[in-house]
């Protein structure tokens, strides 16, 4: 799954060169990684985060939010 906050990374660099910078930080250099993506597994968060059928549902919003994702499908 690609969420919102994967596809922001192209809406915020649109126009910008995407050359390396010497300083260049981690979360700079993977927004300009997916930035520059054209398949959806470049673009996505990874790892998947992945639950089982038999989980709760309420237990999965849980597992989610651990894992630091901002969404649920």
């Amino acid at each position: 799954m690609v969420s919102e906050a994967d596809l922001l990374h192209k809406v915020e660099l649109v126009g910008e060169r995407h050359g390396r910078r010497v300083f260049e930080g981690r979360r700079r250099r993977n927004a300009r990684v997916k930035a520059d993506a054209l398949a959806a597994r470049d673009l996505m968060t990874a790892p998947a985060v992945t639950t089982y059928a038999d989980t709760p549902i309420v237990a999965r919003p849980r597992q989610w939010t651990a894992s630091g994702s901002s969404a649920c499908p």
